[in-house]
């Protein structure tokens, strides 16, 4: 369903920034009793010659959240007390046109355990990410940009976990403070659902769920493809 999404930055002194972003979610889509992802974070950006470097940590947190509220069903993997979160540490270099990321969690991935209950700390995401602008196609003259990007998500001691991801997609600019993006987005993560019944499958799920955490309806693979589209105001 649509999501309302809104977030705020500040400079600091010396190349330091702190921010916030938010965005509606659905109780029970992997969270149960949260209806809000709070994302927080902090860090330090510099140009260096011709390279754009950016290092930080975030945190992301699902108030009202609470793991206990899980109802566990065979495909469902374990998962850490308290509320859902997650936080990392990243690194990022921007050179042109292209950009790449490093995101190494320090917490358990997402409160996820590994089927044996072993930690997720560790996982890491890879993101490498192309802005291509249009300019130099007479037809396409201003403001359009090409977005190409492919990652990699490792979850520590859980291989079934860690997936790909890529996305291609185009770009607007209206003004100076608005843009809209319209992207297809995909992933090798399978949610093996004719296994879950004797297996953890962290991609099956049930089409709906409840705040409780409880499934009903067809399963369903959640690593599917997608199509976005997203509208940005942003004073920056």
């Amino acid at each position: 369903m649509p999501a309302v999404q809104g977030g705020v930055g500040l400079m600091l002194p010396n190349h330091f920034y702190v921010g916030n972003w938010n965005s509606t979610v659905s109780s029970g889509a992997g969270y149960p009793g949260a209806l809000l992802e709070t994302d927080l974070f902090g860090g330090w950006a510099q140009q260096v010659d011709e390279y754009h470097i950016n290092t930080g940590i975030y945190g992301i947190i699902y108030p009202g959240s609470n793991v206990s509220n899980y109802v566990f069903s065979p495909f469902k993997t374990g998962m850490s007390s308290g509320m859902v979160h997650n936080g990392a540490v990243f690194f990022a270099v921007q050179r042109g046109p292209f950009s790449v990321q490093q995101n190494i969690a320090f917490t358990n991935f997402e409160s996820m355990l590994s089927p044996t209950g072993a930690s997720t700390a560790g996982s890491a995401y890879t993101n490498l990410t192309g802005n291509f602008p249009m300019s130099s196609w007479t037809w396409a003259d201003g403001g359009w940009s090409l977005i190409a990007h492919a990652g990699y998500q490792y979850v520590a001691n859980y291989s079934v976990a860690s997936y790909v991801d890529w996305k291609l997609g185009i770009e607007k600019k209206f003004a100076s403070m608005w843009s809209a993006n319209l992207a297809y987005t995909q992933t090798n993560a399978n949610g093996n659902c004719s296994a879950a019944a004797i297996s953890a499958q962290p991609y099956c799920v049930n089409k709906y769920t409840n705040s409780s955490g409880i499934g009903s309806g067809p399963t369903m693979n959640s690593g599917g493809a997608a199509l976005f589209l997203t509208i940005k105001v942003a004073n920056y």
